[in-house]
């Protein structure tokens, strides 16, 4: 005999014995219906805390015939909501003979528990088989759709329940009833399961089943959600024609998928739609449709709306100001983003750490340094915490008005539990707005005032060194950094590498990559880019291939940018063959050459004098969609005077000035000598024309010497 499904019987209503389940019966009842009213979401667990037992059975008596199984008749297992979703009806002519469902018995609508629980049983895993498919075959039991109905909600697995809802669907007799589908609907959306959905949608229209308005919301909130507008739309439309009429929550979903996908015009037709129809708005309504038109730029729009929502005694809440904040901040309308701030204020609505950051983000456009230091105040008086985004709009505020010594009055006021994160935002900011000075003055301040420095403080500091003339400081930090315990990271390594590389240090650069070889952290991609770049400008090509051979070793796969360093290393030499050989590798390894690329093809081919070659290299690359850049035309310019092409020269100089690019001092440089290599050019020209573009004859000559370094 089976007992494994004793643990799916509802809790606590046969508790006794089997003699009272009359009393349990109807206490069930009531427990059921009183769950109903509940919130959706907790079908689930419902139907594991009332399937759990009536442990006192004996199962054994009840399936050979006792009594104890028929009192379980009076038991209503199935969901009122069922009453809403029922087949056919009233409000979907045109449907055929399945239009209106047969009379529900007592007897059709029970659930049987150990059917249930059978079914439930075979239902394991985590994929439908064909395995899954002969064992309930075996089974050899008749089941209604209400009972298909408390299997589908007791399995969370999308993919044994799509299968065991079609295979149920091609038993003799059986069909599955709204309930059904509206539960397999709940599931595979949640398991996002959208083309099962589809096929789902698709047969419930081949049975000409009735969609009532809530089977309808769920599916256009399912789609709409997942960003499925078209989808979503598809289905809004159809309402009409289904003889149902949308409510107001059909209306948000719609609202919020043409907002969400840039469709404002369709967004202010279903808002319209909304008023005609009387199903007005809800709060959330109101503020997705006005930050949609905010971020659009339709600030007025977004006015009308708040104006309208006010209107119809709606109250703006803490989001709806903040919305209309930060779009008036955006668009530079300070005075108006104000007035909202204290209109908000004088209806008794709590701005919170967003509101105060778009007000001070607003107030940091204009300099109001004073006004921006009085909200920060008010701020952290209403019990607010800075975040790392109200720091960097107040370093920005004072920044720009040369005030930087009010940060020390910034951190004096706000709480001291968070002033060791303060600073780290602090120096953070202060570091990437070039002020390197009064990041270490605040570094040093922060030790000064009793705070352990933080690892988020540290590299705050030591990236404003390496940015600046302190890597020298900032090696000495990483050190520091190591005796007080904190791990370093490859990232951070790269970036005092690349600092190193900047300030022609190449050699201490190479010294810090054996170290993290040998002591971690391990070099990545970025950390061989920057070498290989920096030993192909230092003219060490043997070392640069020796770079990339070990990267493909220690498992770091080379990119387009690793290809285009050493390409760029050997172009510089005039390599053509080592050029052209490291090229096919780059495609073969499925990599397409980008602008970078065809501009050191370029340049190598003008090295070694091989003009056609480079001018091929330059139709390659229009043809692939590239747009020439300034470098690319000076390289083109450079290759075609050196050739004596004088005519083709000029021209190219012309596409290049056509395509909005100002020549410089080499630019010019390289057309001084397509002028001297030509007696029938008028070099006053040249010099007219130098003179017209701003630049001195100084930096031509500059830039002459240069060329003739190169070349």
């Amino acid at each position: 005999s089976r007992t494994p499904f004793k643990r799916y019987l509802p809790t606590g209503c046969l508790s006794e014995a089997p003699t009272s389940l009359n009393s349990a019966a109807a206490d069930f009842t009531r427990q059921r219906k009183s769950a109903n009213k509940k919130d959706r979401t907790t079908d689930n667990a419902f139907f594991e805390e009332q399937m759990m037992a009536v442990r006192e059975i004996d199962w054994e008596q009840a399936e050979s015939g006792g009594d104890g199984l028929d009192l379980l008749k009076g038991i209503n297992w199935e969901d009122e909501s069922d009453e809403q979703y029922e087949e056919g009806g009233k409000t979907n002519p045109g449907y055929g003979r399945n239009e209106t469902e047969e009379p529900r018995t007592q007897q059709s609508r029970s659930v049987r528990p150990h059917v249930v629980s059978l079914l439930c049983d075979e239902l394991g895993g985590t994929k439908w088989t064909s395995e899954v498919e002969r064992r309930l075959n075996r089974l050899n039991i008749e089941f209604n759709p209400f009972e298909v109905e408390w299997v589908l909600r007791g399995k969370q697995n999308a993919h044994i329940v799509w299968g065991f809802f079609n295979w149920a669907a091609t038993k003799s007799g059986y069909k599955h009833n709204s309930s059904c589908y509206k539960k397999m609907i709940d599931i595979l959306g949640g398991a996002k399961e959208y083309d099962y959905l589809q096929m789902l949608v698709d047969e419930m229209d081949l049975q000409r089943l009735h969609f009532s308005i809530t089977t309808m919301n769920t599916l256009i909130e399912i789609f709409s959600t997942s960003g499925r507008v078209g989808k979503a739309e598809e289905l809004y439309l159809k309402l009409g024609r289904l003889g149902l009429n949308p409510n107001a929550f059909t209306y948000k979903c719609m609202l919020h998928a043409y907002v969400k996908s840039g469709q404002l015009s369709k967004a202010l037709l279903v808002y319209e739609n909304m008023k005609r129809a009387r199903q007005l708005a809800d709060n959330i309504s109101y503020n997705i449709l006005m930050d949609g038109l905010g971020k659009a730029g339709q600030v007025e729009s977004a006015y009308k709306i708040f104006e309208e929502m006010k209107y119809f005694g709606y109250v703006p809440d803490v989001y709806t100001y903040t919305i209309l904040i930060r779009m008036f901040g955006r668009e530079g309308q300070i005075d108006r983003a104000v007035r909202i701030f204290n209109e908000m204020v004088a209806s008794n609505c709590r701005p919170n750490m967003f509101t105060f950051n778009a007000l001070l983000s607003a107030l940091s456009k204009e300099d109001k340094v004073e006004d921006g230091l009085k909200v920060f105040r008010n701020m952290l008086e209403s019990g607010m915490v800075p975040d790392k985004y109200t720091y960097v709009y107040l370093v920005s505020l004072v920044g720009k008005a040369g005030r930087l010594k009010e940060l020390y009055e910034m951190l004096k006021v706000s709480p001291r539990n968070f002033r060791t994160e303060a600073y780290g935002m602090l120096i953070h900011t202060v570091g990437k707005m070039g002020y390197f000075q009064e990041a270490c003055n605040l570094f040093m301040k922060m030790g000064q005032d009793g705070h352990k420095h933080s690892e988020a403080a540290y590299w705050a500091i030591i990236d404003s060194c390496c940015k600046s003339d302190g890597v020298d400081v900032a090696l000495a930090l990483v050190a520091e950094m190591e005796q007080q315990g904190y791990q370093l990271s490859t990232m951070h390594c790269n970036m005092i590498i690349s600092a190193l590389r900047k300030k022609g240090r190449l050699n201490d650069a190479i010294k810090l990559f054996e170290e993290m070889k040998a002591k971690g952290p391990p070099p990545d991609t970025v950390t061989f880019n920057t070498l290989i770049a920096a030993l192909g400008r230092a003219g060490r090509p043997d070392f640069a291939l020796h770079l990339f051979s070990e990267m493909e070793e220690l498992g770091c796969r080379p990119n387009v940018i690793s290809y285009n360093s050493l390409i760029y290393c050997f172009s510089r030499l005039g390599d053509v063959n080592s050029t052209h050989e490291l090229l096919r590798k780059m495609e073969d390894k499925g990599m397409n050459p980008d602008i970078v690329t065809y501009n050191s093809l370029i340049e190598c081919f003008g090295r070694m004098g091989h003009p056609d070659a480079a001018l091929d290299i330059f139709l390659q690359m229009t043809e692939k969609g590239y747009c020439p850049t300034f470098l690319t035309y000076n390289n083109l310019l450079s290759c075609l005077a050196k050739a004596g092409r004088t005519e083709l020269a000029l021209s190219f100089y012309q596409q290049m000035k056509e395509q909005g690019y100002a020549p410089d001092a080499l630019t010019f440089a390289i057309l001084d000598r397509v002028y001297a290599s030509d007696p029938n050019l008028d070099r006053g020209q040249l010099q007219a024309e130098i003179q017209r573009a701003g630049v001195a004859y100084k930096y031509c000559s500059f830039a002459q010497r240069r060329l003739e370094q190169i070349y």
